[in-house]
């Protein structure tokens, strides 16, 4: 049986997407004419190889790179040990676009880093564009995804098998035998989840000057000159993405019906080396999280920058927070409805339905957005010129990743205390304040910060989706960064990042006191 929170969120996250398919499906003559555009351009052709080649070769890095950072947290004697998880993790929550502009602009010829070379006599760097520079950055982008997924294989990989495997092979034979082969299957669906996300991206590609198929959808999209070419644009996506997501699915649903997802409460050394995989985390630690903040303080020239960025940015950072809090308390509802008491079979369909759904491109579901409340009731389209849709687009765009974050914890559960607490008669409000609160709590704040950073980082509703004076601060950093000066954009970037790892550095920091 659907549940209230079930049907809300179908609604937010499914009718924007079916809806604007269902319009444009019916109208055979535009359908014949893009399907003669698509089989006789040339351009559309080329926008498609460069999607896939960008998908695949992020897959292929940060699959390779976020399993060996995994194995080197995990399985080796790496001083500090999960404080580096919290470090290499912390690239994912600052927004895309904020590190494109740090890698894009500071390592130009004619950047910053470029003048300081010249002026030693040392030649300038080549710069980040194109093919190269948007895998790079697609790949520190979703390598800290990866890490997170194969350390939570790692987490549930039988250890008493490594240790009986040691006894007749080699380290190097056991982790490759035994404990990346009990990890294949998260492997194998945090690639394919790579994949489909790096395939639906906008603005790295747009940063570094490669053209891809959602740039088209998005020049379509924003004209809104025709809304059903640019729903028709995005079909091709949906047919390469949604056998991969399903296959994401299908892959981590068989594990995760099992139950016990969590990470390990220690590493567990396999390896006995120790300094090189410090020096190695070190280094990507640096690139990914070091360069860039250095780079757009170099990019703001002079602290007045700052000030002035500040000063000018305020009031759409305002209205920033404000509706990536509304989405996010709306979307932890929704996630804690849907995942909170199901059993581990529903909760594992639930994550698979979760990963189909992030198969459908941002834009798509912009577009639908405005479908709805420009076709639906009059009360709906009252709150069209209102933030109302832009705040549902967020809601359904991140609903699925909550829900994601919550059956973690979920199938993570203590289920020996749940099962003792049910002999004791009482209502489900103390059920939920003494038992399922303090277990889940973490859980349904950490989705929540990651929904309100997510909500914040969002780049292609802010900018297709936000009626007029209601302009984010991910929209004003894009506009200012085609007109007006490097300067003032870098300094808005770090208040950006300031403002999406702030919460979460916080809530790190009060699960460090907690304990």
């Amino acid at each position: 049986m659907l549940t209230g929170s079930a049907i809300a969120a179908l609604v937010v996250v499914v009718l924007p997407i079916a809806w604007p398919l269902a319009a444009a499906g019916q109208r055979w003559d535009l359908l014949r004419e893009t399907a003669g555009h698509w089989l006789s351009g040339q351009v559309f052709g080329t926008l498609l190889a460069n999607s896939l080649q960008l998908a695949g070769a992020t897959a292929l890095l940060a699959t390779t790179g976020g399993t060996l950072l995994a194995v080197l947290i995990w399985r080796t004697r790496l001083p500090g040990g999960r404080a580096w998880l919290v470090v290499l993790v912390l690239p994912m929550f600052v927004p895309p676009y904020v590190a494109g502009i740090a890698y894009s602009q500071f390592l130009a010829p004619l950047g910053p880093l470029g003048e300081w070379l010249a002026g030693l006599g040392l030649p300038r760097p080549a710069g980040l564009e194109g093919l190269g520079g948007s895998t790079f950055l697609l790949t520190a982008w979703y390598a800290p995804l990866v890490l997170l997924v194969v350390s939570l294989a790692l987490g549930a990989v039988d250890r008493s098998a490594e240790q009986q495997a040691l006894l007749v092979r080699s380290r190097a034979a056991v982790l490759w035998h035994v404990t990346l082969a009990g990890a294949r299957r998260e492997i194998a669906a945090a690639a394919a989840m790579v994949f489909v996300m790096s395939f639906n991206d906008f603005a790295a590609p747009h940063m570094m000057s490669y053209r891809v198929l959602p740039m088209e959808i998005y020049v379509q999209a924003s004209g809104m000159l025709d809304p059903d070419r640019s729903v028709l644009a995005c079909v091709p996506g949906l047919v390469v993405c949604l056998p991969v997501a399903a296959t994401a699915a299908w892959l981590l649903g068989r594990r995760w019906r099992r139950g016990a997802v969590r990470l390990a409460a220690a590493p567990t050394p396999l390896l006995a080396a120790r300094w090189w995989p410090l020096a190695v985390v070190a280094a990507v630690g640096v690139v990914s999280v070091a360069v860039p903040m250095f780079g757009l303080i170099a990019l703001s020239r002079s602290p007045a920058s700052f000030f002035d960025a500040w000063a000018d940015g305020a009031a759409d950072l305002r209205r920033s927070v404000e509706f990536a809090a509304a989405a996010a308390g709306v979307i932890v509802a929704l996630g804690a409805g849907l995942v909170l008491g199901r059993s581990d079979r529903r909760t594992a369909w639930l994550v698979g339905a979760a990963l189909v759904a992030m198969a459908a491109p941002a834009m798509l579901g912009g577009v639908g957005a405005i479908r709805v409340f420009r076709g639906g009731p009059e009360w709906l389209a009252a709150a069209y010129s209102g933030p109302t849709r832009l705040v549902v687009g967020y809601v359904g765009r991140f609903v699925p990743i909550a829900a994601i974050v919550l059956a973690v914890g979920w199938l993570g559960r203590d289920r020996s205390g749940i099962e003792q607490a049910r002999l004791v008669p009482a209502g489900p409000l103390r059920r939920l304040r003494w038992i399922h609160g303090p277990m889940l709590g973490r859980w349904v704040a950490l989705a929540g910060l990651v929904s309100f950073v997510l909500a914040m980082s969002e780049l292609e509703l802010s900018i297709l989706n936000t009626p007029p004076g209601c302009q984010t601060l991910a929209g004003r950093i894009f506009n200012l960064l085609h007109f007006g000066p490097i300067a003032q954009p870098a300094a808005l970037c770090v208040l950006a990042a300031a403002v999406c790892v702030a919460p979460i550095a916080g809530w790190l920091a009060w699960r460090r006191v907690a304990r």
